[in-house]
């Protein structure tokens, strides 16, 4: 009985009712765009591991920029003729709106808006635009003035954007988890130096240079990151000259299973 006032106000009780009505939507949502990816082999693991690491973005973005869970719902959950139905597909877009208040008083208070996007297309026009060709990273966390709409932000240049781009290569999850912190690739180039030879147990060089791209195209990127299944410690870079421009490119580990580490 949900109209119950004992099950929606009584201790135990209404964390049962919480868990059970969590459940039933559960039961009732269906994820036709997810049905290509569910069996775990060699071509289907890198979509799978892509939307894990959107949910893993969102909850870490959720609590970091208060992006409320009615919008999450409202944009990524539509109703058909089958029910409840999830919107996530691989290549189409979605945006989610947060916020960011420091808390500090004076000079130092900054209250930002914060859009969460999954498969942003920066073009070669626009105010938010890649100065060569088309771009679109998995993830892009995108920073501005609270009160300034995006296109008037990026038309004074008072935005900023961070991206991140899920790379899952193993051939299958067997493979991932056995050669974790092993070196199974060759050199691409004789000149790596030892360090590079270390990074490529973890992450791959070509992963680390498409990072590269995204800074250097997409106009007033702030930093671009690759999200790989691995454990080892999160590989960060720095420019020579660090400006809030180019904050820096790195590797940062995902692995499901070791999300809390």
């Amino acid at each position: 009985p949900t109209g119950s006032v004992v099950m929606q106000r009584r201790e135990g009780y209404r964390e049962v009712l919480k868990k059970w009505l969590q459940f039933q939507a559960g039961t009732q949502l269906v994820w036709k765009n997810g049905e290509d990816v569910y069996a775990a082999n060699q071509r289907k693991m890198s979509a799978l591991y892509e939307y894990w690491c959107f949910f893993r973005l969102l909850k870490i973005v959720g609590k970091l920029f208060a992006v409320k869970t009615e919008e999450v719902a409202a944009k990524m959950i539509g109703k058909g003729a089958d029910g409840l139905s999830l919107k996530l597909k691989e290549g189409c877009a979605i945006t989610l709106d947060g916020t960011f208040d420091s808390g500090r008083q004076g000079a130092r208070y900054r209250r930002l808006a914060v859009e969460f996007c999954y498969n942003r297309t920066f073009s070669a026009k626009g105010k938010a635009m890649s100065w060569t060709l088309p771009m679109r990273p998995d993830y892009t966390l995108a920073f501005r003035p609270m009160g300034l709409d995006p296109e008037e932000a990026a038309e004074n240049d008072l935005i900023t954007y961070v991206h991140f781009d899920a790379k899952y290569k193993a051939k299958d999850l067997a493979s991932s988890l056995s050669q974790i912190g092993k070196d199974e690739d060759a050199d691409e180039d004789e000149g790596i130096a030892a360090e590079d030879t270390q990074l490529k147990r973890d992450v791959k060089r070509v992963d680390i240079l498409k990072m590269h791209t995204y800074r250097d195209a997409i106009r007033k990127t702030g930093g671009a990151y690759v999200l790989y299944p691995g454990r080892a410690k999160p590989h960060l870079y720095e420019p020579y000259r660090k400006t809030i421009e180019q904050e820096g490119i790195g590797a940062i580990p995902l692995l499901p299973g070791f999300e809390d580490e």
